[in-house]
């Protein structure tokens, strides 16, 4: 996952825990160059197209 503001990785080791479109979920690192804010997150599957929020505060 790349920041598309400053262009450096936003989460790190990125794992699929249920593939399910019903309900997918997925884990990962956030990347210690974070700091606080919202930002979008979008999944792409191909013929399909997610997206969430992330919110952090460190």
């Amino acid at each position: 996952m790349i920041s598309g503001v400053n262009r450096k990785p936003v989460l790190e080791d990125v794992r699929i825990v249920d593939d399910n479109p019903a309900g997918f979920v997925a884990k990962a690192t956030l990347s210690r160059t974070i700091g606080n804010g919202v930002g979008p997150i979008f999944v792409d599957r191909g013929d399909e197209l997610g997206v969430t929020l992330l919110v952090t505060h460190v």
